[in-house]
């Protein structure tokens, strides 16, 4: 993967096109540059993210990443991704929700448990709050638990989205209903 992120005259509508989301937005996102979206409400900032991951197709335009669709397998593997509100399943422990997103990202079982127990101590979770249900974490620990999922599909090193050098550094862009700018 060496190519970074291409958005080429992106357009999405919602409400069977009755609101305009992005309107012909175009970028480029060097490997290893790092990038962030900022704008008004309502400018189309998390419907940009959403196709960039893959999980919104736009109605016109294309985005690439490294020269794959975002929704590739590789690209996904490659992706670490953490939302503003992450739901969780309350009732699992915290090592249960680490381990069961380290199997969702097919590594290897053998390494799981001390996978795990590096994701707690990366995110600086005592070994403690991995044995305890997630629906009795504070608002601060289950920011951390998700810093931790996000980490866990590449446990022996940063996800890709916080990596020097990766393509899928964070991003920086004033959106105004479609009209991009680098700010960096």
């Amino acid at each position: 993967m060496s190519a970074g992120i291409v958005v080429e005259s992106v357009s999405k509508t919602f409400r069977g096109g009755m609101v305009r989301a992005l309107d012909g937005v175009s970028l480029s996102i060097a490997p290893g540059e790092v990038f962030g979206i900022i704008g008004p409400n309502g400018a189309g900032k998390t419907t940009l993210f959403g196709c960039l991951l893959g999980f919104l197709r736009p109605d016109a335009g294309g985005v690439t990443i490294d020269g794959h669709a975002p929704d590739d397998l590789e690209v996904r593997g490659a992706t670490g991704y953490l939302p503003e509100r992450l739901v969780m399943d309350r009732w699992m422990t915290g090592r249960d929700f680490l381990a069961y997103h380290h199997a969702l990202a097919r590594l290897p079982a053998h390494d799981r448990e001390r996978d795990v127990e590096a994701a707690h101590a990366r995110v600086g979770l005592e070994p403690e709050a991995a044995r305890r249900p997630i629906r009795k974490y504070s608002r601060g620990m289950l920011q951390r638990r998700s810093g931790g999922r996000a980490g866990c599909s590449s446990t022996s090193r940063p996800p890709a989205w916080i990596r020097p050098g990766s393509c899928c550094s964070a991003g920086c862009c004033s959106s105004s209903r479609g009209t991009a700018s680098r700010c960096c």
